[in-house]
């Protein structure tokens, strides 16, 4: 029968190969040991159990670390007055667990905060009253696990970046932070929108090896959509994905950058829409994700008007708590950006370089300042650490190459884009701290790299002493 790949004719002995004649002086490969009879071979890479090891060791470690500050007496812990929880977070989440539907103390729709956290807490209260635990209790293991997984995902994201020795340093850093752990003592909704932010970036950074396809951007645009339900300063947080599908180099896709930048828009639309459509049935008006901008952005132009605290609240220019008072004497407490536009518009047309110290001043605060202008003397010279180390290890990045230099570019991204929200509203560190944590990589770099520059000169010093001149070599002054 005729062999048809062989072009039709009849099959003929297979051709005999000979082993090409190897060049003198050029030694021959080792030959791989045959394995012995039932004994297979298996590829030395580690197991998935000891790759999850140290993401084990580290989330149980930050989970019983989060569970001792929350526990710890309160004077080791500063003191929580009021705060977001207390008045819209926690009455929303009874209601539901209730029966009584999306609404607040007053039994009014919700609009104050996206549905996100509400949701999150009335699954926890609904548990601790399954498991007769109390709701402080079952709080706190969810905030304290939150954290553990948000270590993890610090870890995870400086492996990703730079190396494991990198990636522990980065961890122990950002869960010994001390505004991370303020974030687990209020409560506040930061601590579960950090772990959606981590998880899209680290998605992001890691998918641009392999590559971002269709699913995964939706996958992406999905999780923005969720941060956002969250936290509604991440209504525009698809942007700097957006951006960093052209920023990133090497960017490795499936389909085109618009193609890509479409799907994620669409899913992180689609998420939103439910929550927009409810708010419009049950109150007739279309709103922004929630109505708390008009008083956040009040609070943050008057926020020099608040009684100041004896425990460290930061230096104020007098002209710009000038400004603040006049803003507040003429605006009402939830001014609409309209009411606010008019002694704005004033205050440029006659004190210009005041109202740049001010936008200056509310730049500078996000960094430092806390709600009720307290521990901020503290805070400050202790952001200035972090934000050296950061620097430091961004520049060392910088140099390390292509890839590199894209993931501080993007970091840079998402932390402006964070920083810009908190510029609009009222300027506290608490509302950077999630993007805050993007940055601990580049400071476990440079911890890394310094510890390395400390050790080198102290280990090689005694072996140039030790090291013997040369054979024949005469030792001269000049």
């Amino acid at each position: 029968m005729p062999d048809l790949d062989q072009g039709g004719g009849p099959a003929g002995p297979p051709p005999v190969r000979r082993p090409l004649a190897r060049a003198k002086g050029i030694p021959s490969p080792p030959r791989a040991p045959l394995p012995s009879a039932g004994v297979t071979t298996t590829p030395t890479t580690p197991s998935a159990a000891r790759a999850s090891a140290p993401l084990v060791v580290l989330s149980a470690a930050t989970v019983l670390f989060t569970l001792l500050f929350l526990l710890a007496p309160s004077a080791v812990r500063p003191r929580a007055d009021y705060n977001d929880f207390e008045a819209f977070y926690r009455p929303v989440a009874e209601n539901l667990v209730e029966g009584r539907g999306y609404t607040g103390a007053d039994g009014e729709p919700e609009l104050h905060n996206p549905p996100g956290y509400p949701f999150i807490l009335a699954g926890l209260f609904w548990l601790a009253d399954v498991t007769l635990l109390s709701q402080e209790s079952a709080l706190s293991a969810f905030t304290a696990l939150a954290m553990g997984v948000a270590c993890a995902l610090v870890f995870l994201l400086a492996r990703e970046l730079f190396s494991p020795r990198v990636a522990w340093v980065a961890a122990a850093l950002w869960v010994t932070y001390p505004i991370t752990l303020l974030m687990a003592l209020y409560k506040f909704s930061e601590v579960p929108f950090t772990v959606v932010l981590l998880l899209t970036t680290l998605l992001f950074v890691r998918w641009t090896r392999s590559a971002i396809t269709v699913r995964r951007a939706l996958v992406l645009g999905a999780l923005v959509g969720v941060a956002t339900l969250i936290r509604p300063a991440a209504i525009l947080l698809a942007v700097p994905l957006l951006v960093g599908l052209w920023v990133w180099k090497p960017l490795v896709a499936s389909r085109s950058r618009r193609t890509l930048a479409a799907a994620l828009l669409a899913a992180n639309l689609l998420v939103l829409l439910p929550w927009e459509v409810w708010a419009w049935v049950r109150t007739d008006r279309v709103i922004l994700l929630s109505t708390a901008g008009n008083r956040s952005m009040t609070d943050g132009l008057t926020v020099g008007q608040r009684p100041r605290d004896e425990t460290g609240s930061t230096y104020i220019p007098g002209d710009v708590d000038d400004l603040m008072a006049d803003i507040a004497r003429e605006t009402p407490a939830a001014a609409t950006f309209g009411q606010l536009s008019e002694p704005l518009g004033e205050a440029v047309r006659e004190r210009p370089f005041t109202v740049m110290k001010l936008v200056a001043f509310k730049a500078a605060r996000a960094w430092y300042g806390t709600n009720q202008l307290r521990y901020e003397a503290i805070i400050l010279p202790l952001q200035l650490a972090y934000l050296a180390l950061v620097a430091i290890g961004a520049a060392l990045a910088w140099r390390r190459g292509t890839r590199s230099r894209s993931a501080v570019l993007f970091v840079a991204l998402v932390v402006g884009y964070s920083w810009l929200m908190a510029l609009t509203v009222l300027s506290i560190v608490r509302y950077l701290a999630p993007a805050t944590a993007l940055l601990f990589p580049f400071a476990g770099l440079a911890v890394v790299a310094l510890a390395e520059r400390w050790r080198r000169p102290r280990r090689a010093s005694p072996s140039r002493r030790a090291e013997p001149a040369p054979s024949g070599a005469s030792v001269s002054a000049g």
